[in-house]
């Protein structure tokens, strides 16, 4: 039977607006949580299986995730909610990137997919995992945690333990593994030392995708952490948050802004050598709006390819009046309006920024009379 979590949760009315695209998230991706839940979009709140209970494979075909991919094939998008989703504003807006960062979390028109047999409710395996499964950081920034988490020895020893599992499971089958969404990697023992032990070459299509607050991306981690992997590293994304020290210290506690700035630096010279994707995001709030202009400005200096932008989500950190309060994209904060101003600036027309699910409101703003 059908997880009851998913036959019962909240159905949304997008009317087959979406019906010509493609969300390839449940047909390629999957996310790999602390608790060995598995999951295939930050924005849908249930999981498909655990991995702890019963292999991959086998959650990756399960009920749930071919009910999910009916509702994509069949154009309802029953399970998506477009004002949390970057990718379906994009598409409500008939704003198309000019250069795609990263596959999935985008939606593709069907006439443009040479191979539909791909997108089958029967799967394989995921072709690409992201590895959210160690919430250790050397920062606890307000948005995301309360306190400093870090895992104990015995708790990360058991991660690598099953993230070999994973990986020896996929296979040649997985093309991209993400670490990651719920800490930093240059924090974690465990993830540290799977990109130092474990033997990549069993996987020669992989490429490697690092999300990381950048405090800890220096020269000495890239020449001993990342000295195996160098090559097949084809994005970094940093979480900065901020344009200065005073704001940083508020927003990514724990962190050191000069260091960060350092680090950014000589991530700009490596791309120029590795020519990897390089991307740095803001997650938008009451205590850094104001410097979404300068973040751009910032980009640019640092020659980024990408300035990203999302709204503050409420990811259990915060009290309902709290997330009110820090949530200037909603009309009811005092904020709101000052937010909207910013969003007429013209440098967020640049090509380099990606306003994510501020993209809605973006064109509200400036199609306003």
């Amino acid at each position: 039977m059908l997880n009851q979590q998913l036959s019962t949760k909240k159905k949304f009315n997008n009317s087959l607006i979406f019906r010509n695209y493609i969300c390839p998230n449940p047909f390629m991706y999957a996310e790999l949580q602390g608790n060995g839940n598995v999951s295939t979009c930050c924005y849908i709140s249930h999981n498909f299986g655990n991995t702890n209970k019963e292999e991959l494979a086998k959650i990756w075909n399960n009920e749930n995730f071919q009910e999910l991919r009916r509702s994509i094939l069949d154009g309802d998008y029953s399970y998506c909610d477009s004002s949390k989703c970057a990718a379906m504003q994009a598409v409500l807006e008939n704003r198309k990137s000019v250069k795609k960062y990263q596959v999935p979390y985008e939606l593709i028109l069907k006439n443009e997919i040479h191979d539909m047999v791909s997108y089958a409710l029967v799967q394989k395996l995921p072709k690409i995992i992201s590895l959210d499964d160690d919430p250790t950081c050397n920062l606890s920034c307000p948005s995301c945690r309360k306190s400093l988490i870090v895992l104990t020895k015995e708790q990360s020893q058991n991660k690598l333990k099953k993230q070999f599992e994973i990986l020896e499971e996929s296979g040649d089958y997985l093309e991209e593994l993400w670490l990651c969404g719920a800490g930093d990697p240059f924090a974690s023992d465990a993830y540290k030392k799977l990109l130092t032990t474990f033997d990549f070459t069993k996987l020669p299509k992989l490429k490697i995708r690092i999300d990381t607050n950048g405090v800890l991306l220096n020269k000495a981690m890239w020449d001993t952490t990342l000295k195996k992997v160098q090559n097949k590293i084809n994005l970094i994304a940093v979480s900065v948050d901020a344009t200065n020290e005073n704001t940083y210290s508020i927003v990514r506690k724990g962190g050191n802004f000069n260091v960060l700035l350092r680090n950014l630096y000589f991530l700009r010279e490596l791309k120029r050598e590795k020519n990897f994707i390089f991307l740095i995001r803001m997650i938008v709030q009451k205590d850094n709006f104001k410097e979404m202009v300068d973040f751009v400005k910032l980009g640019q200096k640092l020659q980024v390819d990408y300035v990203v932008f999302s709204e503050i989500q409420n990811w259990g950190t915060f009290s309902y009046d709290e997330y009110i309060e820090k949530a200037v994209h909603l009309e009811q904060n005092k904020n709101f309006k000052a937010l909207c101003n910013i969003l007429k600036s013209p440098i967020f027309m640049e090509p380099i920024v990606n306003l994510g699910n501020l993209t809605t409101l973006f064109h509200k703003v400036n199609n306003e009379k």
